[in-house]
């Protein structure tokens, strides 16, 4: 059986977190206030930041 390319997969998945992680982006989760005890912007980053890690390590195990 053929295996996939995970170019494609990885190209898009960098676009993505290039995206989430710009500045107009950003000023989303840029907010006075915190969520469970943790200011927003922070929290908001490395909760994206941890699901790009989980995309790439679930497309890494899928090859």
């Amino acid at each position: 059986m053929k295996r996939r390319s995970l170019v494609p997969a990885l190209a898009v998945l960098f676009v993505l977190a290039v995206l989430l992680f710009s500045f107009p982006l950003l000023l989303i989760w840029d907010k006075p206030g915190e969520l469970l005890g943790a200011p927003v912007l922070p929290l908001g980053a490395f909760l994206v930041w941890g699901g790009v890690i989980g995309v790439l390590a679930w497309l890494m195990r899928r090859a």
